[in-house]
C-alpha cells in the first residue's frame, strides 16, 4: 500500500466515522461453544452488562490490603437468565492500585460452583481492568483504548495473546453509603487458562536469553509494542510480559499485557522513559531483542502492513469510543505505518539500525548514516567516540 493511497484511505475512513457509516464487517468473535471456563461463559456477547455489589468504601480505602472481600456478581447468561453469584474481590496491581481513584480488581469465583456448572475450576481468577479515573469521559476513554490494544494484538497474534471481554459495570455499595458507579471495564482471561491454551504452563524464569524465546512471537510483540508506543515492558525482567513454556521445543512464547503506559492510550498519569531519551509518552522506541533478525523482522513488518486495514477497522468499529478518540488512535497508527513502509520496501535497509532510532523514519536513518560517515572522516579523537 503506497503512502499516497494510505492517506486517501485514511481520509475516506475518517469521513465514514463522522458520517456514521459502517466501515467494516463485525469484528467480534465469540468464544468456544460450549464454554469451558467462567471467562468463556461471560464471553458470549461483545459487551456484557453486569453488576458488582460489595462494600465499596472498604475496597477503596483498604487498597493496600491483599485480602479478598465478599461480593455478589449479577449478570444475564446467554439464555437470558439472570445469574447471581457469590464471589470474592481483591484490589490488585502495583502502580495503578496507588494512583487510581478506582483501583483495578481481581475476581475470584468459587471452584466448587464452577465445577458444578461444568466449567474448569482451576481457571477461577480473572483480572478486572477498571476505569481508574473518576472523570467519566476521560476514565472510559483510557480504558477503551487499552481494551482496543488487546484486540489489536489478538488480530496480529490470535493464539498467543490474552483474550479480553468488554463490560459495562454497575458498582453497587452493599452498605448503601455510596451512590452507584457506572463505568466500562474489561476482563482478562486467567493466566493459567491462557498458558494452557498457548502452551503447557507459565514460566517465571528471569533474564531469559534471545535463544530461549520464540523468534516469531518475540518480533511480533516487539514491533507491536513499538507501534502502540509502549516502553513499559521487559522480557528480561518479565515486566508486563508472561512467558509460556511450549508443548514441544524449548523456546518460550512471550505474551504481553498491561498497556496503560502506551502512547496510544495517552493516560494522564503515564510517565515517559526519560532514560531512553523519550520526551513524550507518545514517542516510540523499539525495545525488542536487538539486533533484530533481518529476515524475521521483514516478515513481521509484512504481517503488520498486510493487517493495516484490519487494525484500522477494529478501531473504527469500537462504537463505545468517541469518534474524536477513534480518529486520534487511527492517526497514531497511521504515523507508524507511514514510517515503517519505506524501510520495508527498501531491501538494503539494515532494520536493526533503523529501529535503533527513536520515532524511526527513513529521513532520520539517512541523517544518522551521513553523520556517521562524516565522523569517520575526522581524525582520531575528534569524532567524539
Amino acid at each position: 500500500m503506497t503512502i499516497r493511497f494510505r492517506i486517501l484511505l485514511l481520509t475516506v475512513l475518517i469521513s465514514n466515522i463522522f458520517g456514521g457509516a459502517i466501515v467494516a464487517a463485525e469484528t467480534y468473535s465469540p468464544v468456544s461453544e460450549p464454554p469451558r471456563s467462567i471467562f468463556e461463559a461471560l464471553g458470549y456477547t461483545e459487551l456484557l452488562d453486569l453488576t458488582i455489589r460489595t462494600d465499596l468504601n472498604a475496597l477503596i480505602e483498604n487498597r493496600r490490603s491483599e485480602a479478598y472481600q465478599r461480593a455478589v456478581l449479577v449478570y444475564k447468561n446467554k439464555s437470558g437468565k439472570t445469574v447471581q453469584q457469590d464471589i470474592e474481590v481483591q484490589v490488585r496491581g502495583k502502580f495503578r492500585r496507588r494512583v487510581c481513584d478506582f483501583p483495578p480488581l481481581k475476581l475470584k469465583f468459587p471452584k466448587k460452583e464452577l465445577a458444578a456448572a461444568g466449567l474448569e475450576k482451576d481457571f477461577n481468577k480473572l483480572k478486572l481492568v477498571t476505569h481508574c479515573i473518576d472523570d467519566k469521559d476521560y476514565g472510559n476513554d483510557n480504558l477503551l483504548r487499552e481494551y482496543l490494544i488487546y484486540k489489536l494484538y489478538n488480530e496480529l497474534n490470535p493464539v498467543n495473546s490474552f483474550r479480553v471481554q468488554l463490560l459495562r459495570i454497575t458498582y453497587e455499595d452493599s452498605q448503601g453509603v455510596q451512590a452507584k458507579i457506572k463505568r466500562y471495564g474489561f476482563l482478562i482471561e486467567d493466566t493459567d487458562e491462557m498458558a494452557a491454551r498457548v502452551g503447557k504452563a507459565e514460566s517465571e524464569r528471569l533474564n531469559v536469553s534471545p535463544d530461549s524465546l520464540s523468534t516469531a512471537d518475540e518480533h511480533i510483540m516487539g514491533l507491536f509494542q513499538y507501534m502502540i508506543g509502549n516502553a513499559d515492558w521487559s522480557t528480561t525482567l518479565l515486566r508486563n510480559v508472561k512467558l509460556v513454556a511450549p508443548r514441544t521445543g524449548h523456546r518460550n512464547i512471550p505474551v504481553p499485557y498491561d498497556f496503560d503506559f502506551a502512547g496510544l492510550v495517552n493516560a494522564s498519569y503515564a510517565i515517559p522513559q526519560y532514560d531512553l531519551g523519550l520526551r513524550s509518552i507518545r514517542d516510540r522506541f523499539y525495545l525488542g531483542m536487538m539486533p533484530c533478525q533481518q529476515e524475521t523482522m521483514r516478515a513481521t513488518m509484512r504481517l503488520f502492513l498486510e493487517k493495516e486495514q484490519r487494525l484500522r477497522d477494529i478501531v473504527a468499529n469500537c462504537k463505545w469510543l468517541t469518534k474524536e478518540s477513534r480518529i486520534e488512535v487511527i492517526y497514531y497508527l497511521h504515523h507508524f505505518f507511514e514510517a515503517i513502509e519505506p524501510a520495508y520496501l527498501d531491501a538494503n535497509v539494515d532494520l536493526a539500525e533503523f529501529f535503533s532510532l527513536r520515532n524511526a523514519t527513513m529521513e532520520q536513518l539517512r541523517q544518522k548514516q551521513a553523520a556517521d560517515k562524516q565522523n569517520a572522516l575526522l581524525p582520531n579523537g575528534m569524532n567524539g567516540r
